[in-house]
């Protein structure tokens, strides 16, 4: 695939906007809900040097159109029941990461919503006792959020541990997915 194959395309949800982008072997990208369509767009643009990458966008047809779909469909349904949505997750494209990254990747999927491990506990589950760090690194450039549910990982003594946004965001997404916040919430 050259560069310029990545269909993208922004859903407006109960929690914000949030971009996606995908290509002929899945969602490659996603951004956490933004206040703003602009913003949402921007978050993703930067994810691909400037977006560059990023060449087609609703209407168009193209590897990754019907991922797209399918992240609209996850999307939905995550916003309205968290506990249903692993049902439509679309096909993740990890084949650019290392073999550790994708068993990281594989590993933090398998958490149900509302559900948290320790960055300790998903290195466990991947072989390599002592390698928290390791996971927290994979975790922090975790190319999409909310599709691979990194705001599940938490320190041991605490929510902790996000990169790419604010803590209250990862706390806000746990309290959406254990019903602790109206089905109306908002992050912002």
């Amino acid at each position: 695939m050259t560069t310029s194959e990545y269909c993208w395309d922004i859903f407006a949800t109960s929690m914000g906007f949030v971009a996606v982008a995908a290509g002929e072997r899945g969602v490659v990208a996603s951004v956490l809900p933004c206040s703003q369509e602009e913003e949402a767009a921007a978050a993703l643009a930067a994810k691909f040097a400037g977006g560059n990458r990023l060449r087609k966008r609703r209407g168009s047809s193209g590897p990754g159109r019907e991922f797209l779909a399918q992240a609209a469909r996850f999307l939905k349904v995550y916003f309205i029941d968290p506990a249903a949505s692993g049902v439509f997750l679309p096909p993740l494209d990890l084949s650019s990461f290392s073999p550790f990254r994708q068993e990281v990747y594989r590993v933090v999927l398998a958490i149900p919503p509302g559900e948290t491990r320790s960055y300790g506990e998903v290195a466990q589950a991947c072989g390599k006792p002592g390698g928290a760090r390791a996971v927290g690194r994979a975790l922090a450039v975790n190319p999409m959020p909310l599709f691979i549910p990194c705001h599940r990982v938490t320190a041991v003594r605490g929510v902790g541990g996000f990169t790419g946004a604010p803590l209250a965001v990862k706390v806000k997404l746990l309290e959406w997915e254990r019903g602790k916040k109206g089905r109306k919430s908002s992050l912002f």
